[in-house]
This record gives structure tokens, sequence and C-alpha cells, in this order.
């Protein structure tokens, strides 16, 4: 059980990396740039080290498949009822259109590729 309690978190910072690296794209800034403002400090976590590379390199070679973190995302949210998970039920909808898209099988960091294909209209 505390492994789903672990996935559900890595989920929830998978998007955030996801998002922020997007947001940092637009606004002019490399993965990297971004990764340089976060190390030495409390967010330079190792994971999102791992992720920005990913991104940067466009290589999403699954360590773990957006798939199987989308029936993690799901079975958290199952479990966790009565109680609401908002932000990851966001996630898992979004993540559903992902793999829609094609996404299931490479890594969960490939969300970001597909954020850059799907912007708003």
């Amino acid at each position: 059980k505390m492994k789903l309690v672990l996935n559900a978190w890595l989920i929830s910072m998978m998007q955030g990396i996801a998002e922020s690296a997007q947001l940092a794209k637009t606004l002019g800034f490399t993965p990297d740039q971004l990764w340089s403002a976060l190390e030495g400090g409390p967010l330079a976590a190792p994971y999102v080290k791992v992720k920005l590379d990913a991104i940067a390199s466009e290589q999403f070679a699954p360590q773990m498949q957006l798939a199987h973190a989308l029936k993690d995302a799901r079975l958290a949210l199952s479990l966790a009822e009565p109680h609401t998970m908002p932000g990851l039920d966001n996630i898992a909808e979004l993540w559903q259109q992902a793999a829609d898209a094609g996404y299931a099988g490479q890594d969960l960091s490939a969300v970001y590729q597909w954020l850059s294909t799907s912007a708003k209209a």
C-alpha cells in the first residue's frame, strides 16, 4: 500500500515537472536551465533531474510506462474514497488522453511531449 502512496506522489510530481518544463520552454528556457535554477536547492530531487534529462533529449524509454502510472493513479483514487484527490483525479484524466494519443507505452515523462502537442487552440 505504501508503494501506491509513493506512486501517487511521483505521478503528481511528474505532472508538475512536465508543466513547469513546458512553461520554461514557452518563456525561452531549456530543461537544463530549469535544472540549473533548481540545483542545490530544496526542490532539486534526483528524480527531477532524471526526468528533465529525458525531456531535454526527447528520449522517453520507459522506466515506468504511462499506462502503469495511470493504472496506479486510478487505483489510488478508488482506495482513497470517501476522500477526494482532485489533483490526482485531474492528472488521471489528462494522462488518459495522453495514453489514448499513443503515449501509453512510453515513460510517464512523455506526458511533457503530449502537452507540447496538445496546446490550446
